[in-house]
């Protein structure tokens, strides 16, 4: 899944660039969540 990051106000901005999250890329997508968690970022923000 292509995914745009952007920090805005100390909170990371997420903006998957599929036109949607289904069962085909949610996987992908819960993997790159996980990874942004794990990085240390705890304010997250889904820009869908």
């Amino acid at each position: 899944m292509n995914i745009e990051t952007n920090v805005i106000g100390g909170a990371l901005v997420v903006r998957p660039l599929e036109k949607r999250i289904d069962s085909a890329n949610a996987s992908g997508f819960k993997n790159k969540m996980v990874d942004f968690i794990v990085q240390n970022n705890r304010k997250i923000a889904l820009d869908l």
